[in-house]
């Protein structure tokens, strides 16, 4: 993979960065003290809200410039295990609680995945993570591989979200008009194959040519794309395969691949496509199912329980129930509620003096309480 761009209910998701907390931390003081550095035309400073979710996550809504006042930017840093995770967004100025909210929503359920690992539970994959959400957000991927044994070989991948009012013509309908368009040019065109392709459950067309690349040279160019439904388990998707693409110095280079072996190269790729499994909602999953998140993960008090375990509250002293409680997948983490000591008349009444804080939780482990 040479190329991804990620972005999930709008917001740009950027690459995770390896990083130690120390660095992590200066990497937050430096954006602080920059934004409010920077006097704004009718703020103190561009920094507008800072938020601190939990000891290792960072949400700063801010003003991209000193004279803008319509466009507000907004950035969710984390920190897990070793690797920062950055989400960017902009939104309305008078949008901005609903943006904050929406970032305070994502940070809390985003989790490193490795490359190899596929999720059992609902959810949005990207490079090196993963955001678990049962509920479908407006998600979109596009990647572009480079092959290593056929360097001028590139293959694109795009899932995106498509509104029926926003639907194109079919493809074969569009090269069609192209072709009339394009005239002699298209002489040199050969279709090797077009129609109606149905892949991994999803109908669709291709179209696939071979014929001269931008220098001239033989290539190949492959589509299969599908317009989808609309919805989460039928997105729209286009898969491209292009061949004879020029080496990094610019310089045209001819397809490696005759016409016969690049359509075996290409049958072999699109027939992997196929849907994720996963359970039905996280909420349904039990203690049986194998852990989503790794220990030590922490969550603030108000936000849902992302994974059914025993969990560790944050603040010292007597905490009603104790420090550590069990809590299953998807219920809302409570506040602790802080115990202290209580004074002569109180005891007389056997009452104890109890206040409610909002907290972080901690997970310490995902045993189930029959176990414990």
């Amino acid at each position: 993979m040479y190329g991804a761009d990620y972005k999930y209910d709008f917001a740009q998701i950027e690459m995770p960065k390896a990083m130690t907390k120390e660095s992590f931390e200066k990497e937050i003081e430096d954006k602080e003290f920059k934004l409010k550095s920077i006097k704004h035309l009718i703020d103190q400073s561009l920094l507008k809200i800072e938020l601190r979710p939990d000891p290792t996550s960072r949400i700063f809504a801010f003003w991209e410039k000193e004279s803008t006042t319509i466009m507000i930017n907004l950035e969710g840093y984390r920190w897990i295990n070793g690797v920062r995770f950055l989400i960017a967004d902009k939104a309305g100025a008078t949008k901005q609680e609903i943006a904050v909210n929406a970032m305070r929503d994502y940070l809390p359920r985003l989790r490193p995945r490795a490359d190899t690992e596929i999720p059992s539970d609902p959810g949005y994959c990207f490079q090196g993570g993963f955001i678990a959400n049962e509920r479908w957000k407006n998600e979109e991927v596009n990647i572009s591989f480079r092959l290593p044994q056929h360097p001028d070989a590139t293959l694109l991948v795009w899932f995106y979200t498509l509104a029926a009012a926003r639907r194109d013509k079919p493809l074969l309908e569009r090269v069609s008009g192209a072709a009339g368009i394009l005239g002699r040019l298209m002489t040199h065109v050969h279709v090797l194959r077009q129609g109606d392709r149905e892949i991994g459950g999803f109908k669709g067309q291709e179209y696939l040519t071979a014929g001269p690349n931008s220098g001239g040279l033989p290539a190949q160019m492959f589509k299969w794309e599908t317009e989808g439904e609309g919805t989460l388990r039928a997105p729209a998707m286009r898969i491209e395969l292009q061949t004879g693409r020029r080496d990094d110095d610019g310089n045209p280079r001819a397809t490696s691949l005759s016409n016969e072996e690049a359509l075996k190269l290409w049958d072999s790729i699109v027939s992997t496509l196929r849907v994720r499994p996963t359970s039905a909602t996280p909420a349904q999953q039990t203690s049986d199912a194998g852990p989503s998140i790794p220990l030590g993960e922490m969550v603030s008090t108000g936000l849902p329980c992302p994974q059914t375990g025993w969990w560790i509250c944050a603040d010292e002293g007597a905490v009603e129930g104790g420090r550590r409680q069990f809590f299953r997948q998807g219920q809302a983490m409570p506040q602790a509620v802080l115990t202290g000591e209580p004074s002569l008349w109180q005891k007389l009444k056997g009452e104890r003096p109890s206040h409610a804080v909002s907290t972080v939780w901690t997970l310490a482990a995902y045993d189930d309480p029959k176990n414990q």
